[in-house]
């Protein structure tokens, strides 16, 4: 999983330290390491395929982003989810998101947004194969609007945030369970983009935010395993409303 989607055309030749970041991003991401695990160099090295060296290049960029954690036996923990991190999240895409998406207004491949869009219908509940093509989908739809805005950085840590939001809905389940509460089109967002009206496509950038966090929120509320212990001294969010966009 690459922190800049292919259609902006900033991505470069990878390193083996890259390509052993990727791995690992991607398996934590997805959750095939869950969050919590504790994880370390060697047995990571062995388990991916990946050397030594370059496995310890990787956690560091992990550590960096906040997805792992140094321990006491000097392996690596993956950072659990907390309620906390959620709202996080949310608040910060509710914030940089829609300014993206209007910067994008009237830049944006429409095209190619269909074309992601259309994967991202295709998800089926109970497909799992077709949920995950869809959601990396959705993913990289986002990620090309962002990149249409012509601001790396902004596109950067937007990546960051999508990073975290796909980890969110794989673990518990999330998403492979509320699959059809999630599924929506993008239509109105792409006919916005492509005749240039800033204003209503960020609007509707931040009411699927909304939307999304809504859903996300009530789905780890109901199920105690969606939700990993929050980190030691963490504040846990008590009497959180589910039903407040973030913000």
């Amino acid at each position: 999983m690459l922190n800049i989607p292919e259609e902006d055309g900033w991505k470069a030749a990878q390193s083996q330290a890259d390509i052993a970041f990727d791995i690992l991003l991607t398996a934590i991401v997805g959750c095939d390491i869950k969050p919590g695990e504790e994880v370390s160099e060697a047995p990571l090295s062995q388990r991916f395929g990946i050397g030594k060296g370059s496995v310890r290049l990787a956690l560091a960029r992990l550590r960096q982003r906040g997805l792992v954690s140094v321990t006491a036996r000097r392996g690596y923990r993956v950072a659990p989810i907390a309620l906390r991190d959620i709202r996080d999240i949310f608040d910060m895409r509710r914030a940089l998101e829609p300014l993206a998406a209007s910067g994008a207004a009237g830049q944006a491949d429409v095209e190619r947004l269909r074309q992601l869009d259309a994967m991202w219908a295709a998800g089926k509940p109970g497909d799992q194969a077709r949920q995950t093509t869809a959601l990396q989908a959705h993913r990289r739809l986002h990620l090309a609007i962002a990149a249409a805005s012509g601001n790396r950085r902004l596109t950067l840590g937007i990546a960051d945030l999508w990073d975290e939001t796909t980890r969110i809905l794989h673990h518990g389940g999330v998403f492979k369970q509320h699959a059809a509460e999630l599924a929506h089109d993008h239509d109105a967002l792409i006919q916005a983009l492509g005749r240039g009206d800033a204003e209503q496509a960020g609007r509707l950038v931040a009411e699927e935010i909304d939307g999304l966090f809504n859903i996300v929120v009530k789905a780890v509320l109901r199920s105690d395993s969606a939700l990993a212990p929050a980190a030691a001294g963490a504040v846990h969010p008590a009497g959180m409303m589910t039903d407040r966009p973030p913000g």
